[in-house]
């Protein structure tokens, strides 16, 4: 990453007097981005506003200062600040606010966009986009390390959130040297290690299981492209009513495992007759990240997302799952 780009950046947020700072929704890796620059703000006593599309999944309560991050679009006017920094979307609507940001979002405004993801269109009026980087907090970092910023402890328990998240505490493909050695750097700041990878591999219940175990029931191979696909229905919710929808993210890393599949995707209903795919894959010549952006959604080559609308059926006569 050009250092003179951080810098220049630098040098914006230290004129403007009121920031807006988001990432997209339900995500680690965009959570911890969000929660580290506004640490840092906060440092610098400026006025911010940090802002997730939904509620912040629970796994990521032990995050500091996460019950400061407001999640309902209506209690603020983008016309009041001066910088729009938005971390972590691969386009605008990723925001969850892309009309919002269109009619509220003042001429003299910038719109700084921090992403690592391979499909980000550069809707910024300054882009930081690197799509070798494993995570957009790992890009965070880097900005920190570039102006000579020094991490404290809050600061840094975000950003390696963040990385662990997006790598699975360096299990999958996201996984580099860069990674490692800036996770490294992060621990000597005092990251809580231990608190982060008890929150991300310590969080699921019985009931929780219970709900995989029908998921994978229904776990079906379409041998000709070598996808394994399963689905989760409204009446499954509702009979496990307790379980969280994050859960179901956690079971597309499990089936990830699959030896005998090159790519796994999950359909689960929503209420609005909406229905979220997941779909993650380990293999270097799969991208699932343009599948995704096929179907309007996004996310990395590895792992990614979209909404549609429609229903889940079983059709007897063909023995298979269909969208209708």
């Amino acid at each position: 990453m050009d250092k003179r780009v951080l810098q220049n950046i630098y040098q914006i947020i230290l004129k403007s007097e009121n920031i807006f700072v988001q990432g997209h929704a339900r995500c680690g890796d965009a959570i911890g981005s969000t929660l580290a620059m506004m640490h840092w703000l906060a440092s610098l006593n400026k006025r911010y506003l940090a802002f997730s599309p939904e509620p912040i999944p629970e796994i990521f309560n032990f995050l500091p200062g996460v019950e400061e991050i407001v999640t309902d679009s209506n209690n603020f006017n983008l016309s009041n600040f001066d910088l729009l920094l938005i971390l972590d979307c691969g386009d605008i609507s990723r925001t969850g606010i892309a009309e919002k940001i269109k009619q509220e979002k003042r001429a003299d405004a910038y719109l700084l966009n921090i992403d690592h993801h391979h499909t980000n269109d550069y809707f910024g009026d300054i882009n930081v986009v690197d799509t070798t980087a494993s995570a957009t907090a790992t890009l965070v970092h880097e900005f920190f390390q570039a102006n000579n910023i020094n991490l404290n402890k809050k600061i840094a328990t975000c950003l390696l959130n963040g990385i662990f998240t997006d790598t699975s505490i360096f299990t999958n493909p996201a996984t580099n040297q860069s990674a490692l050695g800036q996770a490294a750097n992060l621990l000597i700041a005092g990251a809580s290690v231990n608190t982060i990878v008890h929150s991300l591999t310590k969080n699921k219940t019985i009931k929780s299981l219970k709900l995989w175990g029908r998921a994978l029931e229904r776990l079906q191979l379409n041998e000709k492209y070598q996808i394994a696909f399963t689905v989760l229905l409204q009446d499954d919710f509702r009979d496990f009513s307790e379980v969280k929808s994050e859960a179901v993210e956690g079971l597309a890393n499990f089936m990830n495992s699959l030896s005998d599949a090159k790519i796994v995707m999950i359909l689960r209903e929503e209420s609005g007759g909406l229905i979220k795919g997941s779909l993650r894959t380990t293999e270097d010549n799969c991208d699932v990240g343009k599948l995704a952006k096929f179907f309007g959604g996004g996310g990395h080559k590895k792992a990614a997302g979209f909404t549609i609308r429609g229903q889940i059926r079983y059709n007897e006569e063909r023995k298979i799952w269909e969208v209708i």
